[in-house]
């Protein structure tokens, strides 16, 4: 049997081994599936912090709660650099980029890992601080009755 990890029924596979791939670069990053968000009790971090990391847990994918470093990890196969713009930009969400730009009030730094799948069984790692300006911010198109 073939799959294919961009279609089909488990559309997640291509970031779930994006995740993997990224930890294992990462000393002492944990992955939020992995654990739950208890683990913030234990550590020595101001009360907003923890409360910010509880409240928001699933929304990150590994966090390094001794560098208090959050990261969130992009996966995409290849695209030729030639492309310019918007079409070689990752799409975030409007209420991610409120999340990242909040969690770096609070002290946090943030990194996105971008994972690139070739055709060859080769992948790229790419770590670098967020910024706005790298990624695309979706706006969702408004329905009839908000035009």
């Amino acid at each position: 049997m073939y799959f294919n990890l961009k279609h089909g029924t488990n559309t997640n596979l291509k970031g779930e081994i994006g995740e993997v791939i990224a930890k294992h670069h990462l000393k002492d990053a944990i992955s939020t599936r992995e654990y739950w968000h208890t683990i913030v009790d234990k550590q020595k971090i101001s009360l907003n912090q923890k409360e910010f990391l509880k409240d928001n847990w699933k929304s990150f994918d590994l966090i390094n709660l001794k560098s208090l470093e959050i990261f969130e990890v992009k996966t995409r196969k290849f695209f030729n650099k030639k492309l310019k713009g918007i079409k070689n930009k990752i799409v975030i969400t409007p209420n991610f980029s409120k999340l990242c730009n909040k969690s770096k009030d609070l002290g946090f730094v943030i990194r996105i890992i971008e994972i690139t799948l070739f055709d060859d069984w080769k992948y790229g790692v790419n770590i670098k601080d967020f910024d706005n300006n790298d990624f695309c911010v979706h706006k969702p198109r408004l329905s009839g009755w908000e035009r």
